[in-house]
């Protein structure tokens, strides 16, 4: 039976829930009829999500991953700007439920689908869950973030550093790139700093054209742990209770790895004949100078690659400069690209009915300042193109982007023309809403139900695009049932007189 995400209410003229016009009205009493819904199959693709501030795009946002995570395998993965996911792990009170209503004179309300806060905690606590935080950040409810080195673009090592002299930063990270993946989780990686190791390998005579033994490494032994991991992974993505898929024989993967292993050191000794002693000094102390912040793991590795989480949030106001949160977002990106290419892969060795990849949604809240029209810095023009990369390339690998702004005409318009399902939310002026329809390619929306988007006070929302079959769909958003971390001040504390 094919899954649906359950989104809102269906509302009327005056963009009411219908249900609850009732006063009698209950959670969970409603019919089909009365939810709007998604297919869960239509939802693979970009998406972007337009609204004003307080226009209730956290909500919605929030409401969203719920669902794809309790209605499909999916995995999502937030870059998160503003604290709102810190707390999803958490669930709301259980008397939003039974005192569930729709206030008509404000016209509001927290109003959920399902009976009762078990009901949702039944599916949602079996769903595995990590929140990314920065130094300083605590709580044992958070995995403290440790970012993938290597993966980090030297475009952005290099920002500071005369356009001649670059490439030998290149070369510097591509030789410490090889070292952690022949090293991977051995003992002696385990053991050593990957950037010493590095570092002592670059100033050693041998390290300039000497093959892989002489390099510390033993290369029949690293064919070897490539090939059983490589085994170890085709049989990991096998859903229990399948029966198991034949593997490539373990003497030709190791045949296979033997030439990578040896095809990746020829790749180091080249990278090393184009590095000067002042350049590797150069990398090798920004490097330090950066894991001083303590986000980047010392061997290289943020998390055990065994273990993917449905849903991981990168808390990123806990990560202290705007340039270690560029840092963070490009490796975090870099990480998710190479595991996708790295299932594909492995994949196409399988019969396609023995495919049991499952899409990644990476969510972007104020995606304009990560994939921004005219980037500020080469370290924000970085990141871009790897957006701009998992815009064009990503549905083959089942990555995809929800993008979340109140500004598209401030994204990168290569990206926002990718995607092809949208929300909008409320928007503030009729310029804004002219730019949101010819920015989304939605000219063939009605006027008068885009229009509506200028009256929507908050929690109505306009879905259009492939999600909904192209059938404009006005709603009133279900919902949030986790918490939500940031928001604004308390006026119901601050707004009152007297003194203290």
């Amino acid at each position: 039976m094919a899954a649906k995400l359950t989104l809102g209410w269906v509302v009327n003229n005056a963009l009411a829930p219908t249900y609850w016009l009732d006063p009698r009205s209950r959670a969970g009493a409603q019919s089909p009829a009365d939810l709007v819904t998604l297919d869960a199959a239509e939802i693979g693709g970009h998406t972007a999500v337009v609204a004003q501030s307080g226009s209730g795009k956290s909500f919605f946002l929030g409401r969203l991953i719920e669902e794809i995570l309790l209605a499909t395998r999916a995995r999502c993965v937030v870059l998160d700007p503003n604290a709102d996911f810190r707390r999803v792990h958490e669930a709301l009170e259980a008397r939003v439920w039974p005192t569930a209503c729709y206030d008509h004179r404000r016209g509001l309300g927290r109003l959920p689908h399902e009976p009762s806060r078990s009901h949702f905690l039944r599916d949602w606590t079996r769903i595995s869950k990590r929140v990314y935080v920065g130094p300083g950040a605590a709580g044992r409810a958070y995995t403290p973030l440790r970012l993938t080195w290597h993966l980090l673009s030297p475009e952005i090592l290099a920002e500071a550093i005369q356009a001649v002299q670059r490439p030998q930063i290149y070369h510097c990270h591509a030789f410490v790139g090889v070292l952690a993946e022949l090293l991977g989780d051995s003992e002696s990686r385990r053991s050593t700093d990957l950037l010493d190791r590095a570092e002592q390998l670059l100033a050693s005579p041998a390290a300039r054209g000497a093959a892989g033994p002489e390099l510390g490494l033993d290369v029949e032994e690293i064919a070897r742990r490539m090939a059983s991991a490589h085994r170890d992974r085709l049989r990991q993505h096998e859903p229990e209770g399948r029966s198991r898929a034949p593997v490539p024989p373990l003497g030709r993967l190791r045949r296979h790895y033997l030439a990578h292993v040896r095809a990746q050191l020829q790749r180091a000794r080249v990278a090393r004949r184009y590095i000067t002693a002042e350049m590797a000094s150069y990398y090798f102390a920004k490097a330090r100078e950066y894991h001083a912040e303590r986000i980047f793991a010392p061997t290289g590795l943020h998390r055990s690659p065994r273990f993917r989480p449905r849903l991981e949030v990168y808390d990123l106001p806990s990560v202290p400069t705007e340039s270690m949160r560029l840092l963070a977002v490009n490796s975090v990106l870099a990480a998710q690209w190479n595991e996708v290419r790295g299932d594909w892969a492995d994949a196409v060795e399988r019969p396609r009915d023995e495919d049991y990849r499952v899409p990644t949604f990476i969510i972007v809240d104020e995606a304009h300042n990560l994939m921004p029209r005219e980037p500020p810095s080469t370290a924000h023009g970085t990141v871009r193109q790897i957006f701009r990369t998992i815009a064009a390339e990503g549905r083959k690998y089942g990555l995809f982007l929800i993008l979340v702004t109140q500004r598209p005409d401030k994204i990168d318009p290569l990206v926002l023309s990718e995607c092809q399902s949208a929300a909008i939310l409320r928007l503030g002026s009729a310029a804004t809403l002219h730019l949101t329809q010819t920015l989304l390619g939605v000219e063939d929306v009605p006027q008068t139900t885009l229009g509506k988007c200028l009256e929507f006070q908050a929690g109505r929302a306009l879905l259009v695009g492939d999600w909904v079959k192209h059938q404009p769909t006005l709603l009133f958003t279900a919902v949030r049932r986790t918490l939500e971390g940031g928001g604004g001040l308390r006026s119901s504390y601050w707004a009152v007189s007297g003194l203290p």
